[in-house]
């Protein structure tokens, strides 16, 4: 088994880790990360990161158990960080992408279990005061993280339950308890960042206020309904008369793709609050000219009322239906959108293939479902006809 042991700084997670583990993985020593771009970043600390949880899958492997001084999937760090204005929300989404990638491939996991320390602050402070060998800089500034460090694992609790031990100050060493299977589970990973997106909303801090466990306003992401038809039209047609002029192109393309998919199976998700109908995606088959049997399929339209964005419910659409492809038997997603926004997911420019699609943009973008699977293929990516009308 692996275990994190977490909280604020000067919680006393070291001294909890001597107590009662035999191998224990330090937390990362004081590092300078590369001067670059939000990507840049994200790479070194999330290969730093994984260099820990190779150490602790190591002990596992020899010890049976190994106990990790602060989590290596350190995701919860930038995302508070963001959360509380210290960071940019680029940086966040960067090392979502970087992070989820290392999920994919096994070098990064959840740990089994999370023994999570919550002493008073005040006793936090006077741990700190006792402990002069460290700086701990920003103490204070990690003092201000601890709600948000707190209720990011309360998600992660809620969406695997049992794996957080509350109050750890009080805990002893654990029993040995099986690796749990989702481990390496980017399906978790997908609904912890889609939970984190919308919980709080963007650029407030009101949630901070908010009792343990306490939820918004509730948010269903599920497939359509044919009686949701005409809703989704609508949806769509003024979601992008509003922000691009016109929308009656994209709303004839749902109905064309959802009546004739001529490659595959169409995926539409609706975003649903107390029975209305606030957001939509669309995920259709397209085709890989030069290699036919690799199932691949593009993710557009995406719609969200406007008086409901940036409230994370657009990632939680893309999350969802991400998974609903892998689970339909797709291998990769293209799209073409946002270069700020669709990496956040994993989407990389085309550009760093060998395929283009029928638009040749700049903006066009993929995202491996099943890591390599492009590798080496060329050629054109070719859609249905109802899409004649974007070239």
């Amino acid at each position: 088994m692996i275990v994190v042991v977490e909280g604020v700084s000067a919680a006393g997670k070291t001294f909890w880790c001597e107590r009662h583990a035999s191998i224990v993985v330090p937390e990362l020593p004081p590092m300078v990360p590369p001067n670059g771009d939000a990507v840049a970043v994200a790479q070194f600390w999330t290969e730093a990161c994984c260099r820990r949880w190779q150490e602790a899958v190591e002990h596992e492997q020899t010890t049976g158990s190994a106990y990790c001084d602060t989590d290596p999937l350190k995701l919860h760090y930038p995302w508070c960080l963001w959360q509380l204005g210290f960071a940019k929300r680029e940086t966040w989404c960067a090392a979502v992408a970087e992070t989820r990638a290392a999920i994919q491939e096994k070098s990064m996991g959840f740990a089994d279990a999370v023994v999570f320390l919550e002493p008073d602050f005040d006793l936090v402070r006077l741990q700190k005061q006792k402990d002069p060998s460290r700086q701990r800089r920003n103490f204070e500034r990690h003092l201000q993280i601890g709600p948000a460090l707190r209720a990011w694992y309360e998600f992660l609790e809620q969406l695997s339950p049992g794996r957080v031990r509350w109050h750890g100050e009080r805990e002893a060493a654990l029993p040995l308890i099986p690796c749990r299977a989702d481990r390496f589970s980017v399906q978790l990973f997908d609904e912890l960042v889609a939970v984190a997106d919308v919980y709080p909303r963007l650029g407030s801090t009101d949630w901070l206020a908010k009792k343990p466990g306490e939820k918004m306003n509730k948010i269903s992401i599920r497939p359509e309904m044919s009686s949701e038809y005409e809703a989704i039209h609508s949806l769509v047609s003024e979601v992008f008369q509003q922000t691009y002029g016109s929308g009656d192109k994209e709303a004839e393309l749902v109905e064309h793709l959802r009546q004739r998919p001529e490659y595959g199976p169409t995926i539409s998700l609706v975003a649903d609050i107390d029975g209305m109908v606030v957001g939509h995606v669309l995920f259709s088959a397209v085709r890989l000219n030069d290699r036919p049997e690799i199932p691949v399929c593009a993710l557009a339209p995406l719609g969200v009322y406007r008086q409901y964005q940036k409230q994370g419910i657009g990632s939680k659409l893309i999350l969802r239906g991400l998974q609903e492809c892998a689970n339909r038997g797709y291998k990769a997603v293209f799209v073409q959108g946002s270069l700020d926004y669709y990496p956040r997911f994993g989407f990389k420019p085309i550009g760093g293939t060998l395929l283009q699609t029928i638009f040749k943009s700049d903006h066009d973008m993929v995202l491996e479902l099943e890591a390599g699977i492009l590798d080496n293929v060329s050629g054109l990516v070719d859609y249905p006809a109802p899409w004649n009308v974007f070239k």
